[in-house]
């Protein structure tokens, strides 16, 4: 009888592969059960802690903070600068008229006779009354007179009138005035020949106080 020859033996893992192989699968599934039983966060809405949080995330301005800006960029803005195309040079003042103090007591004393008495007024008549006499004079006029004395001199023009031209006349606002006329002021009535205070007359300018004294200026009866 032949003998039958061994047959070959089958390889076998060795043991500590089994045992390796069978954790791993253990994790797997532990693993897999811990993740079904997680919820599903990505379509889960925020929190409502969440939500109240997040718009602080850009606030915006309170009243007070507005308030306190806007206070900051005023103080903060500079005047703006003097345009260059503006001419530099100070207005030239009006020529200073050439009376001595003789002429301005003379003066003083007019306004004192003729509108002394027109309280509140009595400023504004004496420029007039003054720019009235300077007309005559000193513009070309119908009289021939050149100078003050000459021109209350005139027949029949400044009746009644007193002077004194070595002081200036009682009232120092009338004198006052006559140094403000010299230098530049005038009067509402500025620049007629003749003055007044006769009813029914001509009248293209007419000064009133509040005692109901008044002085008309005109440039005659024609």
């Amino acid at each position: 009888m032949d003998e039958v020859s061994p047959s070959p033996n089958r390889w076998q893992p060795p043991r500590w592969a089994i045992r390796l192989m069978l954790v791993g699968a253990a994790v797997v599934m532990i693993s897999t059960a811990g993740i079904m039983l997680l919820p599903k966060t990505e379509a889960a809405e925020p929190s409502r802690e969440i939500a109240l949080v997040l718009p602080m995330a850009f606030p915006t301005a309170t009243p007070a903070h507005t308030s306190l800006i806007q206070r900051q960029v005023v103080a903060a803005t500079s005047p703006l600068p003097t345009p260059t195309f503006l001419p530099s040079a100070t207005p030239i003042p009006p020529v200073l008229i050439e009376w001595s103090d003789a002429d301005k007591n003379i003066l003083s004393w007019v306004c004192y006779g003729e509108i002394g008495g027109m309280v509140e007024k009595k400023i504004d008549a004496c420029l007039s009354v003054i720019s009235t006499i300077r007309a005559r004079y000193a513009y070309n006029s119908p009289f021939k007179e050149r100078d003050i004395v000459s021109t209350l001199e005139r027949p029949g023009q400044f009746t009644g009138l007193k002077w004194e031209a070595d002081r200036p006349g009682p009232d120092p606002e009338l004198m006052w005035a006559v140094n403000q006329y010299q230098a530049g002021a005038r009067g509402s009535c500025s620049g007629y020949l003749y003055f007044d205070s006769l009813p029914g007359g001509p009248v293209l300018c007419s000064i009133h106080s509040s005692n109901n004294e008044f002085m008309d200026f005109h440039n005659g009866w024609n």
